[in-house]
């Protein structure tokens, strides 16, 4: 049986240390923008999953925790 919250947990400490290796930081925002929609899940999800547009899911991304559940 999969551990859901800790995979979601696992998944957003990689975020947060790929982050650190890229100097996001220092990224332009249209950077940031596509790094968020690549590798942050939440963004992630709503813009593939779910399907919308790009300032629609870094918005949604804002929002909406990242205790959401991911397919």
């Amino acid at each position: 049986m999969k551990d859901y919250v800790l995979e979601i947990l696992e998944s957003y400490l990689l975020w947060e240390k790929r982050k650190v290796q890229i100097k996001f930081d220092n990224l332009s925002q249209n950077r940031k923008d596509e790094m968020r929609l690549e590798y942050d899940n939440d963004a992630k999800y709503y813009y593939k999953i779910v399907g919308l547009p790009e300032d629609k899911a870094l918005c949604a991304d804002t929002i909406i925790s990242f205790w959401t559940p991911y397919k």
